[in-house]
């Protein structure tokens, strides 16, 4: 370990001088000494300083190597410490959380750069690496480290961190490679429906968090502080705890509410937003009776349709009672088939119901204070919407994403309000896809 961080400072130092003009520290000069991380700290600063000079990325510089300019020195330091990142990652078991858009810059540069005469001595042979892996593993392979075969999302730890009132919460994190904080819904649900959100976890490392009171999260002091404006400061105090500067941040439903009121107080910690099927509740959007009639329409040829339907239609009626908001349930699900029958039956054991009826207190949410927020929100935004989803109908969706400066929405086809249930693939896929432009 110590040897890997004394190349790491060592060469941020060599690059520094070489830019700089300066003769190059002594090859055989201990650069760590006592204090590893203040050295390292140090050199990257020095670097980060020699690279700042004017025109610096236009001028050639003469080296070991041979001559390069400015910014093809910049793009070679900067696959040496992406590399070097993710073996200290591997070394130490953490998630390699390296940004994906500059390792697919850096595997593009090494593919022209480097050839297979260059590598002797100094590279081994690509190794191979499945084609969705993310960027950091396919410019590692590329650079001629194995890396595993082994699913990432048989990596499974859990977390405890205390929010900023003291009550303790809890997390799952599912999965290796750039951190992605998921925010269940319910309201008030625990994240275990969640599952593996269709397989995402193979692709990132999912953090998914238990809001207070639901999961292995504790039961606050405080029965008001399930406000859904209450708990913005937990998303803040998880950030804190994993030690990110910026999340990605996705939240299903009803955790959409949260994610988007952490999104205008933070928005300088948001670095992607994802909202899957997300609830209108938080921008005051109007989903109307006619709306998720033409939505449920739809379902005409499923076997259930004629009951629930017929349901549906007390309800809009004003004439419902309990068992007829039993009964629409399928039409919650793109297919109802036993796994959705199966989540569904668990809602009842994982939702705060005490909670659930007090996430949206009258006052809780100022959704013109929150639209405001959005429309100058320079993170990206990603709107899963479903086809059938008659929470969130797809036209409805269209206008709920025109609220963002800078978003995408992506109906999925005959997908319902649990999208990763109804087509795991497509659903993993478009995330993905967003995730790492």
């Amino acid at each position: 370990m110590r040897q890997l961080v004394q190349h790491l400072t060592g060469m941020n130092r060599v690059f520094a001088a070489l830019l700089a003009d300066e003769p190059a520290p002594a090859p055989a000069a201990d650069h760590v000494e006592d204090d590893p991380v203040r050295a390292y700290r140090d050199s990257a600063a020095a670097l980060q300083a020699a690279f700042d000079q004017p025109e610096v990325l236009q001028r050639t510089y003469h080296g070991p190597l041979g001559a390069a300019t400015g910014a093809e020195r910049l793009q070679i330091r900067l696959y040496d410490l992406l590399a070097h990142g993710w073996d200290l990652a591997q070394a130490t078991g953490q998630p390699a959380e390296l940004p994906d858009d500059l390792a697919e810059q850096s595997l593009a540069f090494v593919r022209i750069q480097l050839s297979e005469q260059g590598r002797p001595g100094r590279f081994n042979r690509v190794q191979m690496v499945a084609a969705q892996a993310p960027a950091i593993e396919r410019l590692v392979a590329f650079l001629g480290r194995p890396v595993s075969a082994t699913p990432r999302a048989t990596v499974v730890s859990a977390g405890l961190f205390d929010s900023a009132d003291g009550t303790r919460l809890a997390y799952r994190r599912t999965g290796t490679g750039r951190t992605l904080i998921c925010i269940p819904g319910g309201p008030m649900q625990a994240s275990a429906y969640l599952g593996d959100l269709g397989g995402l976890q193979g692709h990132h490392s999912t953090l998914l968090l238990d809001l207070r009171g639901t999961g292995k999260s504790a039961v606050p002091a405080e029965r008001a502080s399930y406000r859904c404006d209450r708990q913005v400061d937990d998303v803040e105090a998880l950030r804190r705890h994993v030690g990110l500067d910026r999340l990605d941040l996705a939240a299903h439903s009803a955790g959409a509410t949260l994610a988007l009121m952490y999104a205008a107080r933070y928005p300088e910690r948001v670095s992607r937003l994802v909202l899957i099927t997300p609830s209108p509740r938080a921008v005051g959007l109007e989903v109307t009776d006619a709306d998720r009639r033409q939505v449920a329409d739809l379902r005409r040829d499923e076997p259930w349709f004629a009951h629930a339907f017929a349901a549906f239609e007390r309800i809009w009626s004003g004439d419902a009672n309990e068992a007829d908001r039993s009964a629409i349930t399928p039409f919650t699900y793109g297919r109802w088939d036993a796994a959705a029958q199966s989540q569904h039956a668990r809602e009842a054991t994982e939702l705060n119901a005490d909670a659930a009826s007090r996430y949206y207190a009258p006052d809780a949410v100022d959704t013109t204070a929150v639209r405001s927020a959005l429309a100058v929100l320079h993170a990206p935004v990603l709107l899963v919407a479903g086809e059938y989803d008659v929470a969130l109908p797809p036209q409805r969706a269209a206008e709920y994403a025109e609220l963002f400066p800078h978003a995408e929405m992506v109906v999925l086809p005959r997908g319902g309000h649990f999208p990763w249930l109804d087509d795991p693939e497509r659903f993993v896929t478009t995330v993905t896809w967003f995730l790492r432009q």
